[in-house]
């Protein structure tokens, strides 16, 4: 679009609607935008326009994808090597306190380490259930 055209766009009273669109950088933006285009989709499909649906399924898929790209950019999310990351860095962090502080503590903070990762390794987006040592709510 040429320089010209797009001023005559916003300038022929479309710029509230161009700032609107223009500002998708939240993730509650886009989340309203994915659940906007899901109910179009759905509407589309009820109505027998396929072709329609079809294209906003495409829609849906980058919206999604774009969602959690943005979570992740803004720390919302983390990736699951980061959380790996943290992880070592947690393991370190004990290291340097209890280092020599009581017989076998290195075979105590290797287990706990194995533990860990695995834990880290095994984590999926299900809620969050906090339990005692004794696995207890």
């Amino acid at each position: 679009m040429s320089h010209h055209a797009a001023r005559y766009i916003l300038d022929s009273g479309n710029q509230s609607a161009y700032d609107r669109f223009a500002q998708v950088d939240s993730p509650e933006r886009l989340e309203a935008e994915l659940a906007l285009a899901r109910s179009l989709c759905e509407q589309a499909t009820n109505a027998g326009r396929h072709a329609l649906a079809a294209n906003l399924l495409g829609v849906i898929a980058k919206l999604s994808s774009a969602t959690t790209a943005q979570k992740v950019r803004m720390d919302e999310l983390l990736e699951k090597r980061v959380a790996l990351q943290l992880g070592l860095q947690i393991v370190d962090l004990l290291t340097a306190e209890l280092r020599d502080k009581f017989i076998g503590w290195e075979e105590s903070l290797a287990a706990v380490a194995d533990k860990l990762a695995a834990t880290i390794q095994q984590a999926s987006n299900e809620p969050l259930r906090l339990t005692d040592e004794r696995g207890c709510q």
